[in-house]
């Protein structure tokens, strides 16, 4: 299940940077600036997600 998790959030980031790649070759500098604040925070969701996770999965194996 981490695998699958793993694999989503790096597919996210990934599409993610060429999507800002796309727009940075031909785009002004405000909106470059939106879509890294953009890209900051979804990749700190994914990291928060994948900690939540992680305690969730402890919790589980505590229980057991």
């Amino acid at each position: 299940m981490k695998n699958i998790m793993n694999a989503s959030i790096y597919s996210l980031i990934t599409i993610s940077l060429v999507i800002i790649g796309i727009y940075i070759w031909n785009s002004d500098p405000l909106w470059i600036t939106v879509m890294l604040i953009g890209f900051a925070i979804l990749f700190t969701i994914c990291l928060y997600a994948q900690k939540i996770l992680d305690e969730i999965k402890k919790n589980n194996q505590k229980k057991i």
